[in-house]
């Protein structure tokens, strides 16, 4: 709000190669800004934050831990949504063995090191 203040009616559009600078607006003349931004302070500081609700329940968070543990699947979150998904670890190491020898897409920089899980 102080840089609002001070460039105030200033309608410079900003250089392409502009770099963010780390100065701080000073305090300003104006009493009737500094003593709003010092009240919205003090309410941000009176604010009680509340711990999410957990979104499942006990047994499927063991259930989850279960199958986080087991080296033979893969658990990731889905591409979107909340959703989780299972996936054979065998399956993706093929499924992306699959996707490297896509040379449209990739191609070796190297010797080719296999990676085993």
């Amino acid at each position: 709000m102080r840089l609002q203040y001070i460039f105030h009616g200033e309608d410079n559009e900003p250089h392409p190669f502009h770099v963010k600078s780390n100065w701080i607006p000073p305090v300003q003349p104006s009493v009737a800004l500094e003593s709003y931004l010092e009240e919205v302070k003090v309410l941000h500081a009176e604010i009680q934050l509340k711990k999410p609700k957990d979104n499942i329940s006990n047994a499927e968070r063991r259930a989850l831990k279960t199958l986080g543990e087991n080296r033979n699947i893969n658990l990731k979150k889905a591409d979107k949504g909340t959703r989780t998904v299972v996936l054979n670890t065998e399956n993706k190491v093929q499924e992306g063995q699959i996707q490297l020898n896509n040379v449209e897409h990739y191609r070796p920089t190297g010797p080719l090191t296999v990676l085993w899980l």
